[in-house]
């Protein structure tokens, strides 16, 4: 059933009935509209995650990933480094699916803001495409404040920027080559695969 809603009642929804797990069983999307001019190029797909509770969200994230073009991938500024969350970037590049990574959250640490980009560039750029730092905080306020230059030093500026000019302005170029890459990954994993088996049968072979 398709329901149209404003964001407030959605977020009504969701908090009435917040912890029941009976109510949030069941396949659920939520579709946004908004008249954001910075957005009107892109779709969008916010996926539960990879580290998700539920087996049905990680199957319908790796869905969306493998269907996407390009994946966004968001860190935790305050968290960079964490095993787990390189391994599953990992696993999301074997895909072949080009990645973007952004590290959010910027404004929260002490560090320099170029320091952890090219850390992360330094230690996981080998599955990255480009890196960007960001405040989702500053960018919001700078949109509430409708303040264009403090939106672009947020960070977010320089993204959509890029999104613009190296991703959407050659949208069929890098939808044929996600496709020729995602194939190209596949066929690896098959590859692989039978390796390891012809392995193993040559060595039980060799053992009779």
């Amino acid at each position: 059933m398709v329901k149209s809603s404003t964001i407030e009642d959605i977020y009504n929804e969701l908090l009435e009935h917040q912890g029941d797990l009976d109510y949030f069983s069941g396949d659920m999307m939520v579709s946004i509209g908004y008249p954001m001019e910075s957005l009107k190029e892109f779709h969008l797909v916010d996926t539960p995650g990879l580290s998700t509770i539920t087996d049905a969200n990680l199957e319908k994230t790796r869905k969306f990933i493998q269907e996407s073009d390009v994946v966004l991938w968001i860190f935790n500024a305050n968290h960079i480094g964490q095993s787990d969350v390189n391994e599953e970037l990992a696993n999301v590049a074997r895909m072949g699916k080009p990645i973007i990574g952004i590290i959010n959250r910027i404004d929260e640490i002490d560090g320099s803001p170029m320091r952890v980009r090219e850390y992360v560039h330094r230690t996981l750029g080998i599955y990255l495409q480009q890196v960007f730092t960001t405040s989702g905080l500053d960018a919001f306020e700078a949109r509430i404040n409708n303040d264009e230059v403090e939106f672009y030093n947020s960070g977010l500026g320089e993204v959509l920027d890029y999104l613009r000019n190296e991703i959407e302005s050659n949208s069929e170029e890098i939808h044929m080559e996600s496709i020729e890459s995602s194939v190209k990954a596949v066929i690896r994993h098959y590859v692989k695969s039978h390796e390891i088996y012809e392995n193993k049968i040559n060595f039980i072979s060799q053992k009779l």
